[in-house]
């Protein structure tokens, strides 16, 4: 489910549709005399709409992810979910939050878990 907050409707090529068992569209503008809620809107209106039936995970994520997140991190959090080894109840996706810093301390722990150094 995608939510709308411009007022367009987003088309998405088909080869984005091949990666979807299906793709809907929600508006979700804000307020009209309210508050500016920006991504905060779209979340909300997922969680209160479905809050019966929640999925066991849910992704939040920017209309422009690669300017949000960093793709290798996201896809090893959604290896971790299908191999059922992730156990967090929240995780930050935004690269804005992450350290990015390799240090020897940090390289040990990550050669340690993965039996490789970490790559820069």
């Amino acid at each position: 489910t995608f939510y709308a907050k411009c007022g367009e409707r987003p088309e998405f090529p088909q080869e984005v549709h091949a990666h979807f068992a299906g793709i809907s569209v929600v508006p979700c503008s804000d307020p009209v005399d309210g508050p500016r809620g920006d991504e905060c809107l779209g979340y909300l209106a997922h969680l209160v709409g479905r809050y019966n039936d929640l999925a066991t995970f849910t992704v939040f994520m920017q209309a422009d992810p690669d300017q949000h997140l960093h793709f290798a991190y996201l896809h090893a959090v959604l290896k971790m979910i299908s191999r059922s080894t992730y156990a967090v109840p929240y995780l930050s996706l935004n690269g804005g939050r992450h350290v990015r810093t390799v240090t020897p301390c940090l390289n040990a722990v990550h050669e340690a878990i993965f039996g490789e150094p970490m790559r820069e």
